[in-house]
C-alpha cells in the first residue's frame, strides 16, 4: 500500500528503514534521514520564512574562513522555492575582510556545475560583526534537486556563524583515513577571491569535517 504525501512523493509498505517504510520520489527510493529538517521540506515554506542548507534541526557553531579557497557544500531542495535575499552572520571580523557566496546547480554526478544566475550578490563585508543582508538583483526560483552552496573569503581572516559538519547532507562518503575527520563534507579548491566562476572548477578535492556558513535565504 502506498501513502501519498504530494504529487510525486509517497511511502510504500514493505521493507522498512529504521522501522519506517521507505519513501520514494518519482518512483526512486529516498534516504529517509535526508527528508528531515533543513532544506528537505515536503511543502514550500511560506513567504517571509528564512531557511538554510542544514539538513537537520541542529544548533549552529562558528567556522573560521579560509582565504582564497573556494568551497562548496551540498543541500537538497525538495519543493520549488523562490528566494529574494541572502543573510549571513559574521561572528569575528577582520580588517578589510570580505566573503562571497553563490549557489551552484549539481552537474548530475554529485559535483557542483553551473552557477545559478544572480546567486552571487558580490562582496559581503566581514570587517564588522553582525548579520549581513543582501538582496538578489531579481528573485531566484530553485526547482527540486541537489544544489551546492559555494563560499570564498578574501582580504583578511574572519569567522562566520556556521552549520556544523553533522548538520550537512551526507552524499560525499566517508574518509577512509578514519579518525575524527571521518566524514567528507564539501569540495574545496584554491581560487583567488572574487566573482564566483560561472562553472565550478573541475579539479576540486573532498574535504572532511568543515562547517558550512549558516547562510539563510528569504522566501519571496
Amino acid at each position: 500500500m502506498a501513502i501519498s504525501i504530494d504529487s510525486d512523493l509517497s511511502f510504500t509498505s514493505g521493507s522498512k528503514l529504521n522501522g519506517l517504510p521507505p519513501a520514494t520520489q518519482n518512483g526512486q527510493p529516498l534516504i529517509f534521514e535526508q527528508l528531515t529538517g533543513g532544506t528537505s521540506f515536503f511543502t514550500s515554506p511560506p513567504s517571509g520564512t528564512y531557511f538554510n542548507f542544514a539538513d537537520y534541526n541542529i544548533a549552529p557553531t562558528t567556522q573560521a574562513q579560509s582565504l582564497n579557497n573556494l568551497k562548496a557544500v551540498p543541500g537538497y531542495i525538495r519543493k520549488a522555492v523562490t528566494i529574494s535575499k541572502v543573510l549571513q552572520e559574521v561572528t569575528t571580523a577582520g580588517s578589510g575582510a570580505n566573503i562571497r557566496l553563490g549557489i551552484y546547480a549539481d552537474n548530475g554526478a554529485g559535483y557542483p556545475g553551473d552557477l545559478i544566475v544572480n546567486s552571487d550578490v558580490g562582496d559581503i563585508s566581514s570587517a564588522t560583526i553582525g548579520v549581513k543582508t543582501n538582496s538578489f538583483t531579481f528573485n531566484i526560483t530553485l526547482q527540486p534537486g541537489l544544489y551546492w552552496l559555494a563560499f570564498n573569503a578574501g582580504g583578511a581572516a574572519s569567522t562566520l556563524r556556521a552549520i556544523p559538519p553533522a548538520g550537512l547532507v551526507n552524499i560525499l562518503g566517508a574518509n577512509p583515513a578514519g579518525g575524527t575527520n571521518s566524514q567528507y563534507t564539501n569540495y574545496t579548491i584554491s581560487q583567488t577571491f572574487g566573482a564566483m566562476p560561472p562553472t565550478f572548477p573541475t579539479a576540486a578535492t573532498k574535504q572532511a569535517n568543515f562547517g558550512a556558513p549558516w547562510t539563510m535565504f528569504l522566501v519571496a
